[in-house]
């Protein structure tokens, strides 16, 4: 019952986070130059996205932390990549997303990889025996 409610706090702390985020990025989005704009977008989507599946993976205890982190990975490869597609096939030619998306994306994903990462291969100290 203890890991539910833990993942039913998680849960919530992490909509919450998104709403705030969201709200914040909106504002903040119409004063920033393009690419800066694009990265931040970038930079929360997949953390949005790698976020949530970490912490499901690992909150429900069905993997280790570093496999998690892994499986996330590829599963947010896959889920931008269709989305991308699907928007590539929806929107006219002139109006696609270029480079610049793709770079941001490309960059936001490693630096949530990378922070992900470190924190699965990061050493506990082992209790002492009482």
């Amino acid at each position: 019952m203890k890991a539910i409610r833990n993942l039913l706090i998680a849960i919530i702390v992490y909509a919450l986070v998104i709403v705030i985020t969201g709200k914040l990025l909106v504002t903040a989005r119409t004063s920033l130059p393009f690419v800066v704009g694009s990265f931040i977008d970038a930079l929360v989507s997949i953390g949005i996205l790698f976020n949530f599946i970490v912490l499901l993976l690992f909150s429900t205890r069905l993997m280790t932390a570093p496999r998690a982190v892994v499986t996330s990975a590829v599963s947010t490869v896959v889920l931008i990549t269709v989305a991308l597609t699907l928007i590539a096939m929806r929107v006219p030619a002139d109006a696609r997303p270029g480079g610049i998306t793709v770079l941001t994306l490309s960059a936001s994903f490693l630096i949530w990889f990378a922070l992900h990462w470190l924190w699965a291969k990061r050493r506990i100290p082992a209790e002492p025996a009482t």
